[in-house]
């Protein structure tokens, strides 16, 4: 069976999506006391943001692709991709001005 174009396009953004995301999340705390000397405890609760956001966005990306329809689903995905990959540069960008102020 040979499948389209957006089928392996939306199969490879859905896997990436994943890699970057359960790579992250679990060394975020980590990250954050390392990097900001933020205590366990406030490390913690931070990095507790993305879930309880999750938990609010997903019902409601639900009522839109439901009120949008099914063709609207590649957009939308690709939108969330985008904003998760901002996220992420972000941080790693404020990492990096973080150790130049440091630095001199």
């Amino acid at each position: 069976m040979k499948y389209p174009k957006t089928y392996w396009l939306m199969i490879f953004l859905v896997g990436l999506q994943h890699v970057i995301i359960h790579c992250f999340y679990p060394n975020l705390s980590k990250f954050l006391q390392q990097n900001y000397g933020l205590s366990n405890t406030h490390a913690g609760h931070l990095s507790s943001i993305p879930y309880m956001t999750a938990s609010v966005a997903v019902p409601l990306f639900g009522q839109l692709l439901a009120y949008f329809g099914e063709s609207s689903y590649e957009i939308f995905f690709i939108i969330s991709f985008g904003l998760v990959s901002c996220a992420h540069g972000f941080l790693f960008f404020l990492n990096k001005m973080a150790l130049a102020d440091e630095t001199g």
